[in-house]
């Protein structure tokens, strides 16, 4: 069946990219349809209820200062947030040795060690800086800083084992990757794009301080809801195969269906565009530029329990470790404190290796590293669950599509450049917050005001 329409737009994807740059097309009197894989809107955001009745968010959860885009759609939908909590003292375990911390740096490591962190902080402060936002293959000295990996850096500069590691255990939490997969120019993109490095580690002041209360997920249905409201038609479990552009028309093709419009939006992540068929033919550097950014990995572990008890005994429920394959955990527990929630991340390589052994290896790995920060309570809770973003089709991964070495300066000019009438949305495409929902919503937004102009 096909549906044909002079004007209208097709949006490939009802992730919060896909859904903005629909939000935009409409309220510029455009009829738009969004296509999308899976039989959900919200993309690599999940939000679940379990049997118990706790919902968990295992996708993206966070909301932070300079999300502007992301607390106004919330405020607009009805959906309120609530602040991470962060009272009392974090723990940590490095070197074999328990202690803890106030803020936002672990200060109670060695003193060579916070030394060398801030050495190698200003030097990367520096790097930073110069980098352009909105094109960083044009930055001073990319070819150099798009040569070497980040793990490549951090051996020159961060000379303390303990710095080391907290070093190292900041970028798999930011990337979910290795520090030896990521470009250093894309590090240092990355970190601009998102306000610098200490936003997007920190809690209170920074890219982890709230949340949504309802989830996340919810907030993206609301989004997808009121869309419809207004006319925009969703077409979910529709994998989008192939889109063929003939004159002014485009049509793309999943399965059983067919659509015809004047112009098209990807927002699917790059590792799942690049396995649609365009006709003519993408560019070799924007086929190379999809298949390169591949995303990370991710296991998000939940455990649940009777109370919050480490709050009682002064703790945050926020910890950081040297110890594999859990390295930090966060107090996820509901306003309400019906039940105390602990979650953790596995990430990286270590993130590909546990999705692989399952989750019996996962819950004892996860419980293991609670009861080390936290005591013997923490071995026994009344619920485990965890959710590995590896294992999900229409991912593949998280947190989002991560530049190898070599990327930027060879293939990173073609990320927004539209292909004829196909545009380009997805947080991998946002000069701000790239990778978080904010880039997300601001890249379909983007998107949107090309096509308006193209079609003007």
């Amino acid at each position: 069946m096909i549906a044909t329409g002079a004007n209208n737009v097709i949006v490939i994807g009802a992730g919060f990219s896909g859904l903005a740059a629909a939000d935009a097309l409409n309220s510029a009197g455009l009829a738009v349809t969004i296509v999308e894989a899976r039989d959900r809107v919200g993309g690599r955001a999940r939000t679940q209820q379990q049997e118990n009745g706790i919902w968990l968010d295992y996708g993206g959860q966070w909301l932070g200062p300079g999300q502007d885009e992301m607390y106004a759609l919330a405020k607009r939908l009805g959906h309120s947030t609530w602040p991470m909590y962060t009272a009392g003292k974090h723990r940590t375990l490095f070197s074999g040795r328990l202690g803890a911390y106030r803020g936002s740096i672990p200060l109670n490591l060695p003193l060579r060690a916070l030394s060398s962190l801030g050495y190698a902080y200003l030097r990367l402060l520096r790097l930073m800086r110069r980098v352009d936002r909105n094109s960083p293959w044009l930055s001073p000295r990319a070819q150099e800083l798009d040569s070497q990996s980040v793990g490549e850096w951090m051996r020159k500069h961060v000379r303390h084992p303990d710095a080391f590691s907290v070093f190292r255990i900041a970028v798999e939490s930011i990337f979910a990757a290795h520090p030896d997969d990521i470009s250093l120019l894309h590090a240092l993109f990355y970190f601009r794009s998102g306000g610098g490095f200490f936003s997007l580690v920190e809690s209170e002041g920074g890219a982890q301080q709230d949340r949504l209360q309802r989830g996340v997920q919810p907030l993206a249905e609301a989004y997808a809801k009121d869309l419809q409201q207004r006319g925009v038609q969703i077409f979910l479990n529709a994998p989008v195969r192939s889109v063929e552009q003939t004159g002014s028309a485009v049509t793309v093709k999943s399965d059983t269906r067919e659509w015809q419009a004047a112009a098209a939006i990807c927002a699917a992540p790059p590792t799942l565009a690049h396995d649609i068929v365009f006709t003519p033919p993408l560019s070799e550097a924007k086929k190379a530029l999809l298949n390169n950014l591949q995303p990370g990995c991710a296991i998000k572990c939940f455990a649940i329990y009777e109370t919050p008890f480490w709050r009682n005994q002064g703790w945050s429920g926020s910890a950081v470790s040297d110890v594999p394959p859990v390295h930090v955990c966060f107090d996820v527990t509901p306003p309400d404190e019906t039940r105390g929630i602990l979650m953790g991340f596995i990430e990286g390589r270590e993130g590909v290796k546990y999705t692989e052994l399952g989750e019996s290896a996962r819950r004892e790995a996860f419980l293991e590293a609670l009861t080390n920060w936290f005591g013997d309570e923490a071995a026994t809770p009344l619920d485990y669950y965890d959710h590995s973003w590896r294992n999900d089709d229409w991912a593949r991964g998280c947190y989002a599509g991560v530049a190898a070495p070599g990327h930027w300066t060879s293939v990173g000019h073609s990320i927004r450049a539209p292909h004829e009438r196909v545009f380009w949305a997805g947080t991998e495409t946002a000069t701000q917050w790239n990778g978080y929902f904010e880039g997300a919503v601001r890249a379909g937004k983007r998107a949107a005001s090309q096509v308006i102009e193209t079609l003007s």
